[in-house]
């Protein structure tokens, strides 16, 4: 466990507000289509490890947060930021049957991160707006 980790376990009284950052590569090319299915992907994955991890936060209603980034090294960067920090982390990689290769990591999603530290988990990225 780490302090973060601890911290979120033990948040039941609901002071703390908890983001989802999904960071989708540019370099991809995805069209808009291709991304809502790859976050929808990322969402159920992303829930489903919350869940598990963080029982106490299954009801929680998560801002939800989209960037790009430039990379697969980018995004590998940020997962394992996120897992150094005891977060959940999610990667979908692509079939290959529509637009881009088969393998191809497409989104990564991470949570529960606290809304107040979301920028260090998502500096030198591009915000997506809502």
């Amino acid at each position: 466990e780490t302090p973060t980790t601890q911290r979120i376990a033990q948040n039941d009284n609901g002071n703390q507000n908890y983001s989802i950052i999904y960071i989708i590569r540019k370099d991809l090319k995805m069209k808009n289509g291709k991304i809502s299915a790859q976050v929808g992907h990322a969402s159920l994955g992303i829930f489903l490890k919350i869940q598990k991890h963080y029982p106490n936060l299954s009801n929680y209603n998560f801002d939800k947060q989209l960037f790009y980034c430039a990379s697969e090294e980018i995004q590998n960067q940020k997962m394992f930021l996120a897992k150094q920090n005891g977060l959940c982390a999610y990667l979908i990689h692509d079939q290959g049957r529509t637009q881009i290769a088969a393998g191809s990591q497409t989104v990564l999603a991470i949570a529960p991160v606290e809304s107040d530290v979301v920028h260090v988990f998502t500096e030198g990225l591009t915000v997506i707006p809502k």
